[in-house]
């Protein structure tokens, strides 16, 4: 919210509450700078909503991190959209339960099943409700892309509130992954025993990293002329840099990374 803030958007914040108990937060761009107009809850304004739901280990803040004229969520809310960005559960602003606190085993007891089942409901009528459309359009990053497939596939009504769906670096399987991604599967499944011993004597709980001042700095670090590491990395996690790519951001996208999320997850992606 402060990074769109930062750029005088209009940003509001709402609680999503889930059939299972977790309180998303989800922001609102409701319009652009360069679309002034009736007040934000009034739909006569005729802006036709749309959904943006993050990858793993980052947050909704990956839509937003650019200068307005590189970031979706702003370039789609100058476009004439009413923009919302999804916090799934476990992520730093969505680590709220009716019952259960972020501290209790039970609370990170979740994948990406638990997102596309109750997440991305909550979420669409939290939306339709707010803009007083019917239909929304969707758009999923790598892990929101799953969860959209997921949603789709195992709830077919919502393909009727759904207009269109837009999925960037879609996720079905990992078998056909290169780079890092490859020996961290082999990993897992030479140690698939261990694993398991280890995932029934700890159960599920918080995973991730997500220090900002100390994951900007170990990115300036890293991407110093001097060291010239940043393309190495990225390309080795990630696939060949854009020519498009700003180097000089990459402080501000790795501390928007590492974003907690659920060792379940984690190991389901791994299955």
């Amino acid at each position: 919210a402060e990074m769109i803030a930062h750029w005088c958007y209009p940003v509001e914040s709402h609680d999503v509450i889930t059939d299972d108990g977790y309180i998303l937060n989800m922001l609102r761009i409701p319009r652009g700078l360069s679309s002034p107009g009736p007040p934000s809850n009034n739909s006569s304004c005729n802006r036709p909503p749309i959904l943006l739901v993050h990858g793993l280990l980052v947050d909704s803040g990956e839509f937003v991190m650019n200068p307005p004229v590189s970031s979706p969520g702003m370039i789609l809310a100058d476009a004439g959209f009413d923009v919302f960005l999804l916090n799934v559960r476990g992520t730093t602003y969505s680590q709220r339960h009716v019952n259960l606190t972020s501290d209790d085993n039970d609370f990170w007891k979740f994948t990406t099943d638990e997102m596309a089942r109750f997440d991305a409901p909550a979420a669409i009528e939290a939306v339709l409700r707010l803009n007083g459309a019917e239909q929304l359009y969707w758009i999923g990053h790598s892990q929101g892309t799953r969860i959209g497939f997921l949603l789709l596939s195992e709830q077919p009504e919502y393909n009727r509130k759904v207009l269109a769906m837009f999925q960037l670096a879609p996720v079905g399987t990992f078998h056909w992954a290169r780079g890092l991604v490859r020996p961290l599967l082999w990993l897992y499944h030479t140690l698939k025993g261990l694993i398991s011993f280890y995932e029934r004597v700890l159960g599920s709980h918080e995973i991730g990293l997500h220090i900002p001042w100390l994951l900007a700095g170990m990115a300036r670090i890293v991407c110093h002329p001097m060291f010239q590491l940043c393309k190495d990395l990225i390309f080795l996690g990630a696939g060949p840099p854009a020519k498009s790519f700003n180097f000089s951001r990459v402080p501000v996208y790795v501390a928007n990374f590492f974003v907690s999320t659920s060792m379940w997850n984690i190991l389901h992606y791994g299955q």
